[in-house]
């Protein structure tokens, strides 16, 4: 089920490990909406939700492409597109290991966006290299860390895989944009996914 929400009225819900996902308009995004016939093309996982609901994700931003930690409110307002929340299920939040989640994201941060594994993901998977960083690559990393998923080829894994797999709460919440669902929800088993 989808529902619209005001990301004020949603942002006290968030927690480490929900997903946010995006639906660009530009070029690159189009392309890989096109590629994967999803209207998500870019995904960032929450990483703190103190004074200041905090994503990590793996983007070109000020300068400078990889993973980078981003405040949501300012993602909200600045973002030409689509928004949608995706909260983890309650079964997959118990597994939850937080400072192993932190810790994994932490040594991830300042890391180099890999064009080449995003590119490579949907078509052709590679054994699991985080030496440089995709936007799913980074959340699917960060679950698998923090116990959510236990087994996965994070390399292997698109926005919208992430988005389809069986790990969210019943109700997605678009927090920004024109109403759209997202397609194929809890269709893939995350253990052991290779692409």
């Amino acid at each position: 089920m989808m529902e619209q929400a005001e990301y004020s009225q949603v942002r006290m819900l968030m927690k480490p490990g929900d997903i946010i996902a995006f639906g660009g308009r530009g070029l690159f995004s189009g392309i890989i909406k096109a590629w994967t016939r999803s209207p998500v093309s870019h995904v960032g996982i929450v990483r703190d939700t103190g004074t200041r609901i905090q994503v990590a994700e793996s983007t070109s931003m000020d300068g400078f492409s990889g993973v980078v930690y981003t405040r949501l409110s300012d993602r909200v307002k600045a973002y030409r597109g689509r928004m949608w929340w995706l909260s983890l299920s309650q079964d997959r939040r118990k597994l939850m290991d937080l400072d192993q989640f932190w810790g994994w994201i932490n040594d991830q941060h300042g890391k180099e966006y890999d064009l080449l594994g995003a590119l490579r993901s949907s078509i052709w998977p590679s054994k699991e290299n985080y030496a440089k960083q995709f936007c799913s690559e980074v959340a699917s990393g960060a679950l698998e860390a923090g116990g959510v998923i236990k087994q996965i080829n994070a390399s292997a894994v698109t926005p919208q895989d992430l988005c389809a797999m069986k790990l969210y709460a019943p109700t997605v919440y678009q927090i920004k944009g024109r109403k759209r669902d997202i397609p194929r929800r809890d269709t893939i088993n995350p253990e052991g996914f290779d692409g």
